[in-house]
């Protein structure tokens, strides 16, 4: 049973993580927010690509580089383990689906309304 401490931290940690993930420069903040001296922009880039689209058994040299993250968001780390459980693609494909759905159902209806004179397919709910 989570005791309320818990569940405030739990809930820093996910604040934290959305908004470096919602700030247009992911890499960049992410790398600050390690405070990992040395780190470059491109390890973090490595890394994250570990977390997102490599197996959950991958080795112990691909399980270093993705440590930074893992002592910095824990609980983040495991529902990304716990969606991969059902295969390496599952994450990435829920990644896509997600942002696909942001981007037709309201940047493409927003971008329609605003500038109606653009070709831009009509919005559509399927």
């Amino acid at each position: 049973m989570l005791r309320e401490n818990d569940v405030t931290s739990h809930q820093q940690e996910f604040c934290e993580y959305l908004i470096i993930s919602q700030s247009g420069r992911f890499y960049e903040e992410l790398q600050s927010l390690l405070n990992q001296p040395g780190l470059t922009r491109e390890e973090v880039k490595e890394f994250t690509y570990i977390l997102f689209f490599a197996d959950n058994r991958h080795g112990p040299k691909l399980r270093l580089k993705e440590q930074p993250f893992v002592q910095k968001f824990p609980h983040i780390y495991e529902v990304f383990r716990l969606i991969k459980r059902k295969g390496k693609r599952y994450l990435p494909t829920l990644l896509q689906r997600t942002e696909s759905c942001i981007v037709i159902e309201n940047a493409s209806r927003r971008i329609g309304e605003e500038k109606p004179q653009l070709p831009i397919l009509p919005y559509m709910t399927v």
